[in-house]
C-alpha cells in the first residue's frame, strides 16, 4: 500500500468515526425515543447472535431522523417543527419487529397481511400513547409507510393550494421514509433499462413490490373504493410511485423557492445526504 492509498484509507476511517460519533449524538438527544426500541426488542435481544437482525432497524430510523432535520431546514420550518419531525422519525419504525413477526405468522396460517400489518400498526400506536408521545408526533410517525389510509391523507394534502407548517411536516416524514433504504447513503440519480431517470424512490419501491406483493394485491380493494378518481385503474404500486413523486415535486419546489437556488426534484435526496456528510465532517449534529 503507497502513502496515497494510506491517507485515503485514514481519510475513510476518520469520515466512519465522525458518522458514528454524529450519529450517537443524535440518539442520545432522544434517549426517549430509543427506550421505545428497546422496550419493544429492537436494540437488544437475549440470543446474540440475532442483536444485529434488529438493532438494524434502530439505525434505519437514525438515518431518517438525520435526514427529516435537514429537510426541515431546507423548508424553513420552525425549530419546534423540526424537532418534532426528527422525534418521530427517530420512532417511526420502534414496533418494525413486531409487524414483521405479526406478517409471517399471517402469512403461514393464512390471514390477510394487510389485517396483520395494520394491527400492529394500531398496538404501536397505543404504546405511543401510553408512553405519553404527543399527538401530533403520533400523528407524524404514521406518515411513514404506504397504507392506503397513509396515501388518502397525502393526496388531500397534495390537493391543497397552500401548506401549512403541518402538512409539511406530514409530507417530509412521508417523503423520506419513501426513499430511505436500510441505513445506506442514497444510490445517485441513474437511467434505467427503460431510459427512465430514477432515483431511490423508484428502487426502493420496486424491491418493496417484489417483497410486499401479496399485501399490496390486498390493499387494492382500498384503493379502488376511493371516491377520487386518481386511484382508480391503476395498481397500487403504481399509486404509491406517483404520489411519492408528487410528493418529492412539491417539496423541491418549495426548497427551491425559499432558497433562490434550482432543484432538481429526483437529485432531492442526494442534496440532503450531501448536507448530512457536511455536518458529520464538521462533527456538528445540525
Amino acid at each position: 500500500m503507497n502513502a496515497f492509498e494510506q491517507g485515503s484509507l485514514s481519510r475513510e476511517d476518520e469520515f466512519e468515526r465522525k458518522k458514528q460519533q454524529y450519529f450517537t449524538r443524535l440518539a442520545l438527544s432522544f434517549r426517549s425515543a430509543f427506550r421505545l426500541h428497546r422496550d419493544a426488542g429492537l436494540l437488544w435481544e437475549r440470543d446474540q447472535s440475532r442483536r444485529r437482525e434488529w438493532r438494524n432497524v434502530s439505525e434505519h430510523c437514525l438515518v431518517e431522523g438525520a435526514r427529516v432535520g435537514i429537510l426541515a431546514d431546507l423548508l424553513f420550518l420552525s425549530p419546534q417543527a423540526r424537532k418534532d419531525l426528527v422525534f418521530a422519525a427517530l420512532l417511526h419504525d420502534f414496533f418494525k419487529r413486531n409487524e414483521i413477526e405479526n406478517m409471517k405468522e399471517a402469512a403461514t396460517s393464512g390471514r390477510p397481511l394487510r389485517e396483520a400489518s395494520l394491527s400492529s400498526d394500531q398496538e404501536g400506536k397505543v404504546r405511543l400513547q401510553a408512553a405519553q408521545v404527543p399527538k401530533n408526533i403520533i400523528r407524524l410517525v404514521g406518515a411513514a409507510g404506504n397504507h392506503p389510509e397513509t396515501i388518502f391523507e397525502i393526496k388531500t394534502i397534495l390537493d391543497k393550494e397552500e401548506l401549512t407548517e403541518d402538512d409539511l411536516s406530514f409530507l417530509t416524514m412521508h417523503y423520506i421514509d419513501d426513499y430511505t433504504k436500510g441505513d445506506m447513503w442514497v444510490t445517485p440519480v441513474e437511467m434505467d433499462k427503460e431510459h427512465s431517470r430514477i432515483n431511490d424512490i423508484d428502487r426502493r419501491l420496486r424491491e418493496g413490490g417484489q417483497r410486499y406483493a401479496k399485501k399490496m394485491e390486498e390493499e387494492e380493494t382500498a384503493f379502488r373504493d376511493n371516491p377520487d378518481p386518481f386511484f382508480h385503474n391503476k395498481k397500487g404500486l403504481q399509486i404509491i410511485s406517483e404520489i411519492a413523486h408528487m410528493v418529492e415535486r412539491r417539496l423541491a419546489d418549495l426548497v427551491s423557492e425559499r432558497s433562490g437556488e434550482a432543484v432538481d426534484p429526483l437529485e432531492l435526496p442526494e442534496i440532503i445526504d450531501n448536507v448530512v456528510r457536511e455536518a458529520v465532517k464538521r462533527e456538528v449534529l445540525e
